[in-house]
């Protein structure tokens, strides 16, 4: 459900296989890093990753740095942090209670988180079951953000300044200023198709910032859609030959 890409490497959320796998571009061979494939439990501790199994991971990100590997644990509603060198995994948030609490662990809980980005030293996520937008600071501290409007967000990404949502039960992207603490529309809102200066989407799932351009997944119209950031004009994004 969730791609990163670093050294030449893709780390893949396989999510039906409860697993974390690697696509090495260098050796062009796949390799599980996490997972025998079984679900996992509610993780409580610290544990070593031999023989762990994760449950339904939907989004992987690095944090704070890129010897920590993220995992929304969107099946035991949990985000777990992995050392890649000591190959240990914590639990940075969720309890795994299907609830919308805020807080320290173990006191705090998470409802399917669906994606994951990280924007002026937090994880900013969206919880898809209780359509959140929430964030992670460093000193595990979870706070909800916007907890009214959203309806199944389950993609976003960040320029820096701002965190964009994929909205999609609402057919927009929206837009949630960091410093204002202020969410407003974006783009969409009406079911549709158009492209160009007014964009209309049917249920966009994935939103990622490249440059100068979105790039956005409208999952029920079957279409990428790139958009010019700076004055909003779309277009399809040809990804097949006609």
């Amino acid at each position: 459900q969730s791609v990163l890409f670093d050294d030449q490497k893709l780390y893949i959320a396989d999510t039906g296989n409860h697993a974390i796998r690697i696509a090495d571009f260098k050796t062009n061979k796949v390799s599980t890093l996490i997972g025998s494939g079984k679900k996992g439990d509610i993780v409580k501790n610290e544990i070593a990753v031999k023989g762990f199994n994760l449950a339904s991971p939907t989004d992987i990100e690095f944090f704070p740095d890129k010897k920590h590997l993220i995992i929304s644990n969107a099946g035991t509603n949990q985000i777990l942090s992995y050392d890649i060198e000591n190959q240990k995994i914590k639990v940075l948030a969720g309890n795994g209670e299907s609830k919308n609490k805020d807080g320290i662990y173990p006191n705090n809980s998470l409802t399917q988180t669906a994606d994951m980005v990280v924007a002026k030293d937090k994880i900013y996520f969206v919880d898809a079951l209780s359509s959140t937008l929430r964030s992670l600071d460093k000193s595990g501290n979870v706070k909800t953000l916007i907890d009214k409007g959203l309806q199944n967000p389950v993609g976003l990404t960040s320029d820096g300044d701002a965190i964009y949502i994929a909205d999609s039960f609402n057919n927009r992207i929206a837009k949630y200023n960091i410093s204002a603490q202020k969410i407003s529309n974006f783009a969409g809102s009406v079911v549709g198709n158009l492209v160009g200066k007014k964009t209309e989407f049917n249920s966009p799932e994935a939103i990622l910032k490249i440059n100068n351009y979105f790039y956005i997944s409208d999952a029920n119209n079957n279409r990428i859609v790139l958009m010019n950031v700076k004055n909003l004009n779309s277009e399809i994004l040809d990804v097949i030959p006609p």
